[in-house]
Order: C-alpha cells, then structure tokens, then sequence
C-alpha cells in the first residue's frame, strides 16, 4: 500500500475511532545509554519503550496491566534521522481513573526515572515532551511510519530519516 493510501486510512480509522487523544508526548534517549546498552536500533528503542510503558500503566492500573492486560490507550512511533537517532512519538489517552494533567506528569516522571541518570545536565530537559494534543501532532507523529525509504531523504543528511509504528507499544482498548 502506497504511503498517501496508508495515511488516509490512518485518518479514516482516527476519525471513527471513540478514543479521545489528548496528550502528545516524545522520547528522547540520552546517547550515553544508547552506549553502555549498544542500542542502536529500533528494537532497543522498542525494548526501552515497553520497559517505560510497564511502569507507567503498573503506576495506574496496579498489577490489573499484567493479570487483565488494562493498559492506557496509545499509538507509539519510533523514528530516526542522523542528527537525532531513534527516538519515539506517542499519542495518549488519559485514563478515566487520572486527571489529564497527572497523568502527564507521569509520563514525564517515568521517562525521566529510566533515563536522566545517563544524560548530561543540559541534555536532561530534552529527554521528555509532554503536551496537551494539539492539531497536527498525529500526523507529524506518523511523519515517517507509513513511508518508505525512498522518499524520506532529508535535505540536511546524507542519511534518510525513517519510522514505523511500534506495534508492540501501541495499545487501542476494546
């Protein structure tokens, strides 16, 4: 499937979809923990993600994430361009038993608790970005998950940049 086809039907399926996006977040890895765990790839990044989102969702739902598998709704994408590495873009679903506002303190709490310790004091307030979602934040997201390779040359690299979904993050309740 062509990526203009790929992203209509993304729009199509957001706009059917009952779950209410209201938080936009990024994730950044400090290069100092990609070195000391040689990871370098997408999926570390994705084994990083999911360590975050354990902790996240036992922080809300208890142990009901790993007994029931209740998890917070999300749609993750990783992405990589020369300058940046891997990193992720994620929308998110506040859970009905928190307020907006700390469950994106906790996301940011979190992130931090798993990776500030490997990153120098000016790269610390660049690991995490927690936002209200704003319009146009699921398309820049989804930027480069649905493209392929060919089109995603960067003007500034040599490099192209990439992304994908990660499907082993991403959770859409029933």
């Amino acid at each position: 499937m062509r990526e203009a086809n790929l992203r209509s039907a993304f729009h199509g399926w957001n706009a059917f979809t009952a779950i209410e996006w209201d938080t936009a977040l990024c994730l950044h890895v400090p290069g100092n923990m990609r070195m000391i765990q040689m990871g370098w790839d997408d999926l570390w990044l994705q084994r990083v993600v999911s360590r975050y989102f354990h902790n996240v969702d036992r922080r809300i739902f208890g142990n009901a994430h790993t007994r029931r598998g209740v998890r917070s709704n999300r749609l993750v994408t990783m992405e990589h361009s020369v300058g940046v590495g891997w990193h992720s873009h994620i929308i998110a679903s506040t859970p009905p038993s928190v307020s907006q506002d700390d469950f994106r303190s906790l996301l940011k709490k979190e992130w931090l608790r798993l990776t500030e310790h490997y990153a120098s004091n000016a790269f610390k307030k660049r690991l995490v970005w927690v936002e209200p979602l704003t319009d146009g934040y699921a398309d820049y997201c989804t930027k480069y998950a649905f493209s392929d390779l060919s089109g995603n040359i960067n003007s500034q690299s040599v490099a192209p940049a990439m992304g994908t979904v990660d499907w082993q993050n991403t959770h859409f309740s029933e």
